[in-house]
């Protein structure tokens, strides 16, 4: 169903997709895979997106960096994905 597709991919129901999004069918991983460590952030990148991209539950990105929940992603910032 269509509020599995939201919660798979810590979207509100107003999200609108944009082309090059990665969508999820499943539940996503509390860790990126191994040969993940860190991820350096860049512009015009967000705190989902780089959940996305690694495949990582959002929540659980902000908690393995020990960030309060909806800070934003600032440029050069280093986050662990393990």
């Amino acid at each position: 169903p269509e509020k599995n597709l939201l919660y798979f991919n810590d979207m509100a129901e107003a999200t609108t997709l944009q082309r090059g999004d990665y969508v999820y069918l499943w539940m996503k991983r509390l860790k990126a895979e191994e040969k993940f460590e860190t991820h350096t952030v860049e512009a015009y990148e967000s705190m989902h997106s780089i959940s996305q991209l690694y495949g990582i539950r959002l929540k659980w990105l902000y908690k393995l960096n020990d960030l309060e929940y909806g800070t934003p992603a600032k440029v050069g910032m280093v986050l662990k994905l393990r």
